[in-house]
């Protein structure tokens, strides 16, 4: 995915975030947009550390 494609999904998930953070936990937007902004970050974070490392493989239960 190019920069501006990840960059355009982070800030969808962002606005849909802090929606949802704000609706359903009855925040102020300033702590919904923030609360969101940490969520992604963290989450773009784990995401981009699993792609580098490209270890997708399940243990073997055996």
């Amino acid at each position: 995915m190019s920069l501006t494609g990840e960059l355009l999904l982070f800030l969808v998930l962002w606005v849909v975030e802090a929606c949802l953070f704000h609706f359903a936990f009855d925040l102020t937007w300033v702590v919904s947009i923030l609360l969101a902004l940490i969520t992604d970050v963290i989450t773009y974070w784990l995401i981009s550390n699993l792609l580098k490392d490209g270890n997708f493989d399940l243990p073997d239960f055996d």
